[in-house]
């Protein structure tokens, strides 16, 4: 996954802002905040939103956004999961909401798109990450990054980025999967899963169906190993019995990434190999000729 830029922003108009004659304590948390002093600004500003006209002020709930998200990014900056976040997203939310005449709009959607960025950029360094404990928190961050985006742009469609993101994730739980297949068996459900999810949105999506074959074949493949160590008959035939299975499911998805791109030498290579575990010699055979013909004997 690549990670998107992220741009910051400050607080920067507010000396613009017009407070009313009963806003001394929204004035009070504004110097704070210009002074650094974000968890002060921060306790002030929520008395202001608790009470009575502080609800309705999409003033006091534009500068709590800011007071926040400053908050996040200069005390909780390590913190993914920072409480100061996603109050800002909320106050943000809030503020646009009271807002009809549009007076703070265009701040009040540029710090929340920030805040959002920075929700996908956290889960795309969880999945580079690849931590057994906390993989599972990366689908979390891009829900509220997706979530984000929908309200700033309802008609936006983010297929791509739902595919790009769900792609990101197999790989990562098919990764841990793959460095302790018996610790880690969950992971290879998980990993197929994200794949479905691709399939689902996007059927003919060529990655996709074939890393849901590779994982199939693979998981056949080191099936067939665990022969070596199998002493009683039944086993023997349990573990081919479910090896072969693994290996016939790869192959409907592998055909389907072929069909959609013939020339792609990697899916020519799969069919070919798993018609040969499949003991489909002749098939096995056309696809070996077929990958002479592209690359070259």
């Amino acid at each position: 996954m690549r990670k998107l830029t992220i741009i910051s922003l400050c607080l920067a108009l507010l000396p613009l802002l017009v407070f009313g004659q009963n806003d001394q304590k929204i004035q009070d948390a504004y110097a704070l905040y210009n002074q650094g002093m974000y968890v002060d600004a921060s306790e002030m500003i929520d008395e202001v939103v608790i009470t009575k006209n502080g609800k309705s002020s999409k003033v006091a709930w534009h500068i709590r956004g800011f007071i926040y998200k400053d908050l996040y990014i200069h005390v909780d900056n390590e913190d993914r999961n920072s409480k100061a976040r996603e109050m800002a997203v909320e106050s943000f939310k809030r503020s646009i909401r009271l807002d009809e005449a549009g007076t703070l709009e265009e701040n009040n959607r540029k710090a929340l798109r920030y805040l959002g960025i920075s929700f996908f950029n956290d889960a795309s360094d969880i999945i580079e990450e690849r931590d057994i404990y906390e993989i599972d928190r990366a689908n979390d961050k891009y829900l509220v990054y997706k979530d984000i985006m929908l309200f700033l742009y309802p008609d936006t469609a983010l297929k791509d980025k739902d595919i790009e993101v769900y792609l990101a994730l197999s790989t990562a739980h098919r990764k841990i999967y793959e460095s302790d297949r018996d610790e880690n068996e969950e992971h290879y459900q998980k990993s197929l899963d994200y794949l479905k999810l691709v399939l689902e949105i996007d059927p003919k999506n060529w990655a996709a169906n074939y890393s849901y074959s590779v994982s199939h074949y693979n998981r056949g493949a080191a099936n067939l190993q665990k022969l070596a160590n199998a002493e009683k008959l039944m086993d023997i035939y349990q573990i081919q019995a479910e090896s072969m299975r693994s290996i016939e499911i790869a192959l409907p998805y592998m055909y389907k990434a072929y069909e959609i791109d013939p020339e792609k030498i990697e899916a020519i290579k799969g069919l070919k190999w798993i018609f040969f575990n499949l003991h489909q010699e002749e098939e096995s055979e056309k696809y070996d000729k077929k990958l002479k013909d592209l690359i070259g004997d």
